[in-house]
């Protein structure tokens, strides 16, 4: 997994000690890697702080110089998680000015199988992260929703400006419905191939084929047809 450093988000669910941060490259890559594999692994409630340690040969006491306990690595992990797919969206999918809004989107339902398969262990987090049993999963969800309404609704402004999305539309609203919307294509996807998450998964490739393809196009067409401004 490739290390990036990014600024630190004053909205940010945890934030790391100072100490985090004058760790040396290599060893803060190792403790975020072997954070991300424990709780991609087992459910919050289960996964080990001691299985992480034991892993990279430090005392366990390490991990609380950097972290105030496991909820703040935990929701570290899950942010820095989250910058890392939005990352390899943009480099699967780049942000193309020219392109249309429906374009763009539809060329981002593809690329997200495709990061799915370019780092199975973020997926993997990430899933377990909106399934698991967590005390403070609204607080989670809620914060996950928030971020993605606000990536959609830039794309919504930004078709509106274009001409391709009716100006009557509100953007928040529009957004927050494809955020509902592609959040539960996950849901149809799985039901239409007759797999769980978890098999999913378990082999990314079966995502990736002519029926899931089928279904964004489904998806993208009803889209267009509600968004597009009203004809002449």
């Amino acid at each position: 997994m490739t290390g990036r450093s990014h600024p630190v988000d004053e909205r940010a669910l945890a934030v790391p000690k100072p100490t985090f941060h004058n760790l040396p490259p290599n060893k803060r890559q190792a403790l975020i890697d072997a954070g991300i594999d424990e709780f991609a692994a087992h459910p919050y409630a289960v996964a080990s702080i001691s299985r992480i340690v034991e892993r990279l040969g430090i005392a366990k006491g390490s991990i609380y110089q950097y972290f105030d306990n496991k909820q703040d690595f935990y929701l570290f992990l899950l942010e820095y998680a989250a910058a890392e797919q939005f990352r390899l969206l943009q480099a699967i999918a780049p942000s193309d000015a020219e392109a249309g809004f429906f374009d763009q989107l539809r060329s981002q339902m593809s690329a997200s199988v495709r990061v799915g398969a370019a780092a199975p262990q973020l997926a993997r987090l990430m899933a377990r992260a909106v399934t698991d049993d967590l005390p403070f999963r609204d607080t989670l969800v809620q914060r996950l929703r928030e971020t993605r309404t606000a990536h959609f609704r830039a794309l919504v402004e930004a078709g509106i400006a274009r001409g391709e999305i009716d100006s009557a539309i509100d953007p928040e609203t529009a957004a927050f419905a494809i955020g509902g919307l592609t959040e539960a294509l996950g849901a149809l996807v799985l039901r239409r191939l007759g797999v769980t998450a978890q098999e999913a998964l378990a082999d990314l490739s079966r995502l990736d084929g002519p029926e899931v393809e089928r279904i964004y196009d489904d998806v993208l067409r009803l889209l267009r047809d509600g968004l597009a401004p009203p004809r002449s």
